[in-house]
């Protein structure tokens, strides 16, 4: 690869000078990250999420620095998740400003939170959470969304089965439970059987058209980009017979590369997959930083060289755009990227979604900035072994 490790070391130090501005101690020895920073209200989110804080954590975890500070943190935000648990789940975010969880139980970031366990070896707390991921699990073998003040169930998505078949594949590998095991198996076959002929994976979205809060903002890139881990998971375990949705996946999504090595929001056969419907945003929280990961998890087991391409294409195109200006947010990225246009654009109002979760404004910790992070420093590793 002609993309060297020093690039991405800066690329990693500037950033994480990003992501612990926004991380707070509280107590004496526990620390938390915010979600977000709003660009257009000059406004941190003052919301602490588990699963911001477990990607944050991972991305520590991995760097493994000499440093003392750097440590500090990675063990509060351990005590933090460790202390924060509501019986078997987490809630969404505990609110700084009103001094109260948002009781709303997401099984995509509770899937995030047990994975960060499982790295930490904290397996009885791992496998707590998983407790609430196998009762989420639906007939049809997909996982439900959101448990909703304790009594009101979200109906099945993409993008929690996705998460939550992975966590379980890696709850197997690590405990050799069969229990998670069986309940992956039946989450990744309904998944591979919303794959189209493609190798896309049918959005949410399609899936309840119409109806408002079903990810109408998630891009038709994402769901696919993030089917990735648990096939690439399947393939480690030795379930070969998802080999060819495991190709078929990387193959379309290597299709959505532009020649800048961003992730296009779609094409034109998914561009009615979503109400995120401009081919050329790439978007930063939902797509391109989990593409880079599933990517580099799948070059372990493809070996194939147009995806160490697409790797390194990628790399170099998030290197290049992360915010290099004298603003809080340097360090991080924001939401949205127009690729034809070369700078940050779109929005994220769609389909409900007041908050706007993702678009130009939206700079977040987890899933968009500790996640490209994470990328990349396993990217690093990868060359320097290589070398």
């Amino acid at each position: 690869m002609k993309i060297s490790v020093s690039e991405i070391n800066e690329c990693v130090q500037l950033g994480l000078g990003w992501l612990t501005s926004m991380t707070r101690q509280i107590g004496k020895d526990k620390y938390a990250i915010y979600e977000r920073f709003m660009i257009n209200l000059l406004q941190i989110k003052k919301l602490f999420r588990p699963d911001c804080c477990a990607e944050f954590g991972l991305l520590l975890s991995e760097i493994n620095e000499d440093s003392q500070d750097l440590a500090t943190i990675r063990e509060g935000i351990k005590r933090w998740l460790l202390e924060s648990i509501h019986n078997n789940r987490y809630f969404f975010g505990f609110d700084e400003e009103k001094k109260v969880w948002v009781n709303q139980s997401w099984i995509n970031d509770n899937s995030k939170v047990l994975i960060y366990f499982i790295n930490e070896e904290e397996y009885a707390v791992a496998e707590k959470i998983a407790r609430f991921l196998l009762d989420a699990q639906d007939v049809s073998g997909g996982f439900k969304a959101c448990l909703v003040e304790d009594r009101e169930w979200f109906p099945v998505f993409v993008t929690t089965t996705n998460w939550a078949t992975y966590s379980l594949l890696r709850l197997y590998s690590a405990t050799k439970n069969n229990v998670y095991l069986e309940a992956a198996l039946k989450g990744l076959d309904w998944l591979i059987n919303k794959q189209k002929q493609n190798g896309r994976i049918t959005t949410t979205y399609e899936l309840y058209r119409g109806e408002p809060m079903r990810e109408n903002w998630r891009p038709p890139s994402s769901e696919t980009a993030e089917v990735i881990l648990p096939l690439v998971e399947a393939s480690r375990l030795g379930f070969n017979e998802y080999r060819k949705n495991l190709e078929a996946a990387l193959s379309w999504l290597m299709t959505l590369q532009h020649e800048s090595g961003g992730i296009m929001n779609c094409d034109d056969e998914s561009i009615n997959a979503s109400e995120e419907c401009n081919k050329y945003l790439a978007d930063l929280v939902y797509t391109n930083s989990y593409a880079l990961l599933s990517a580099i998890e799948a070059l372990k087991v493809t070996m194939r060289k147009d995806l160490e391409t697409f790797v390194e294409k990628l790399a170099t195109f998030l290197m290049k755009i992360q915010v290099r200006e004298d603003v809080f947010w340097k360090g991080g990225w924001r939401g949205s990227y127009d690729l034809m246009e070369k700078k940050w654009a779109g929005r994220s109002l769609l389909g409900g979604n007041f908050e706007e979760e993702g678009g130009m404004y939206s700079v977040y910790t987890g899933w968009s900035a500790a996640v490209i992070l994470l990328g990349l420093t396993k990217l690093a590793k990868i060359i320097q072994k290589n070398i």
